[in-house]
C-alpha cells in the first residue's frame, strides 16, 4: 500500500522509483511487480481510473474500511469473498484482566460510536490491547505535530499548516474522530483555495478538538466503576 501524499517524494514518484527495479537509485527487496495499492485522503472523482493509469494495481481513498479491504484483497489474491460485509469477529471471550470495558455512548464524546466499535471488533478481548495502542499512537502523533502546526502558522508557513491538517486528517477519521477530520478539511481546502483570512480561528478550534478528542481516548481506556 502506497500514500500519495508523502513528505519528500509523493506515491507517483516513489512507484516509478520501485518499478525500475534494483539497479536504480534505491535498492528494494521486494520484486518490482508485486501490486501495489494506491492510498489517498484527498479523494476525488476519477480518481481511481487515474492512479491505475499511472501503473497502480489498486485504490482505496482513507478513512477505509475493514469490509473495504478485505474485498479488495481478496479480489487481488483470488479468495472467495464471503460477502459478509465487515469481518465477523470471533466470538467474545471473558475479557482480560485489566482490558478495558466498553464504554457507554457518552463516554466516546468527541468519537464516533461506529468508528470505536470497529476498532473493538478488531480486539474484542483486548488481548492485543489495540485501544491503548492506538490511544499512545494518537498522543505520539499529535505531541509531534502540534509543535510543527505552530511553529508553521506562527511562520506564516501555509504549506507546513496544510502538511499537518492532511496528516491529522486521515488518522483522526480512522478512529472516529470525525469533527477533528472535517477540520482538517476545512483547512487544507481555506490554503488550497488562498481564503486564509479566518485560518486562526481554524487552527485555534483544531487545537481545542484535538484536546477534546485526547479526553475521550482517555476515557474509554478509564476501568469500569
Amino acid at each position: 500500500m502506497m500514500d500519495i501524499q508523502m513528505p519528500g517524494m509523493d506515491g507517483v514518484e516513489a512507484l516509478g522509483w520501485f518499478r525500475r527495479g534494483p539497479g536504480e537509485r534505491f535498492a528494494f527487496r521486494t520484486p518490482p511487480t508485486t501490486p501495489v495499492v494506491a492510498v489517498t485522503a484527498n479523494a476525488l472523482g476519477g480518481d481511481r481510473e487515474r492512479f491505475l493509469g499511472l501503473g497502480f494495481d489498486e485504490y482505496l481513498s482513507k478513512p477505509f474500511r475493514q469490509s473495504q479491504l478485505h474485498t479488495m484483497l481478496s479480489q487481488r489474491l483470488n479468495i472467495p469473498d464471503t460477502g459478509a460485509g465487515e469481518l465477523t469477529p470471533a466470538p467474545a471471550e471473558p475479557a482480560l484482566a485489566g482490558a478495558p470495558a466498553s464504554p457507554p455512548a457518552a463516554t466516546a464524546g468527541a468519537l464516533d460510536a461506529q468508528a470505536l466499535q470497529r476498532l473493538r471488533d478488531l480486539d474484542p478481548t483486548g488481548a492485543n490491547r489495540l485501544l491503548e495502542r492506538v490511544v499512545q499512537a494518537f498522543e505520539t502523533s499529535t505531541g509531534r505535530l502540534l509543535p510543527q502546526l505552530d511553529e508553521a502558522h506562527a511562520a506564516g508557513d501555509l504549506d507546513g499548516v496544510k502538511h499537518v491538517a492532511h496528516t491529522l486528517k486521515s488518522s483522526s477519521a480512522s478512529i472516529g474522530a470525525l469533527k477533528l477530520s472535517a477540520l482538517c478539511a476545512d483547512i487544507e481546502g481555506m490554503i488550497r483555495n488562498n481564503e486564509v483570512q479566518a485560518l486562526g480561528s481554524r487552527v485555534a478550534a483544531l487545537r481545542a478538538e484535538i484536546a477534546s478528542v485526547r479526553g475521550s481516548l482517555h476515557a474509554l481506556l478509564l476501568p469500569a466503576a
